[in-house]
């Protein structure tokens, strides 16, 4: 799951609202680049 690690400032750009909560479901493979 380290694959798709990205950095923290991505994950604070507001998508913590929809992405971040798919991304720990998901493990992150399924986070946008933006």
């Amino acid at each position: 799951m380290k694959k798709q690690q990205a950095p923290k400032e991505q994950k604070t750009k507001g998508k913590e609202n929809s992405t971040d909560q798919l991304d720990k479901k998901l493990g992150g493979p399924n986070r946008p680049s933006t």
